[in-house]
């Protein structure tokens, strides 16, 4: 059986093998697609073993060229300064390069850095954000409350 996906993950010819929640917590693969959850993307490698997709990292795929990266599918995950845990040390490089360099009123820019070997711990959440947001009076047509 082969499954087709695409961006956000639309799991077409999976449905009948997997059952797949509608709980919306994304992951990046390594393929440069997000997927609405874990069980989406455990869906896609049942169903193309010869191509098993890794997470690259937790939340939606920055851009779909992350393909263009770089990066080997080892396993040394590193915990990023974002309080998420990456793959590997490639990861962080890539979502760093891929990331926006310039701050925009939904997402900040921030070069994650990484702050320890192996997995974050789940209740450490160490996101530094510099200060560097627009604000929404300095955005054109924008009015302050």
């Amino acid at each position: 059986m082969h499954c087709t996906t695409l961006l956000l993950v639309v799991l077409l010819g999976c449905a009948t093998s997997c059952k797949i929640p509608k709980t919306y917590k994304p992951l990046c693969g390594t393929n440069g697609i997000s997927y609405t959850n874990l069980k989406a993307l455990q869906c896609h490698n049942k169903a193309n073993p010869q191509n098993m997709i890794r997470i690259a990292y937790k939340g939606r795929c920055l851009r779909p060229d992350i393909r263009e990266c770089n990066f080997s599918s080892v396993v040394k995950n590193v915990c990023g300064n974002d309080g998420l845990t990456y793959l590997n040390p490639a990861m962080i490089a890539c979502k760093n390069k891929l990331q926006p360099k310039k701050p925009d009123i939904f997402m900040p820019v921030l070069d994650v850095k990484i702050i320890g070997k192996g997995k974050c711990k789940t209740n450490t959440r160490r996101r530094k954000v510099p200060n560097k947001m627009v604000k929404p009076s300095n955005v054109t047509g924008a009015k302050p409350k």
